[in-house]
């Protein structure tokens, strides 16, 4: 996957120009990732714009649409609407205090969902730990939420 941290304080098809031209290989399987956390002081209507020009540029030059990262926080508000369309799959990231002292992976995908919901539906990744332990360290730890097969065509939505 290639990942992008956006700042809509820029202008989106410019960002997204930028972080095209820095992916080196795009394989088909690839996901093209925005991370939505900070409006640069714009409000939740000049965001959420930003988000879908920045998404339709992608899906022009890629001929895919990206994924969205992005909390709770933006699918509880204006920032979030109607971003179901230009994005194929909404990663989450949710640390439940059930999981915040243990090292487990979650047997269902059944996180607390915001509301009101602006994806219209539960996430397709779950961020469930930013802590879970690995060789060379910690790391963060997710889930998808359906088939292997539906994770592999994202791509051809």
């Amino acid at each position: 996957m290639a990942y992008h941290y956006g700042h809509p304080k820029n202008d989106a098809v410019a960002e997204a120009d930028f972080f095209l031209n820095n992916v080196l290989i795009l394989e088909p399987t690839d996901l093209l990732v925005l991370d939505l956390e900070t409006g640069d002081g714009l409000s939740q209507v000049e965001v959420n714009r930003w988000a879908k020009v920045w998404a339709g540029r992608v899906q022009e030059r890629a001929g895919r649409k990206p994924v969205l990262y992005s909390s709770r926080f933006y699918m509880e508000n204006q920032t979030g609407v109607g971003l179901n369309g230009p994005f194929s799959a909404w990663w989450y990231p949710r640390y439940p205090s059930s999981l915040a002292n243990q090292i487990i992976w979650p047997e269902t995908f059944n996180p607390t969902l915001p509301s009101p919901n602006a994806w219209g539906g539960p996430p397709d990744f779950w961020q469930f730990s930013s802590t879970f332990p690995s060789i060379e360290g910690q790391l963060d730890a997710n889930v998808y939420n359906g088939t292997l097969a539906q994770l592999r065509a994202i791509n051809q939505t």
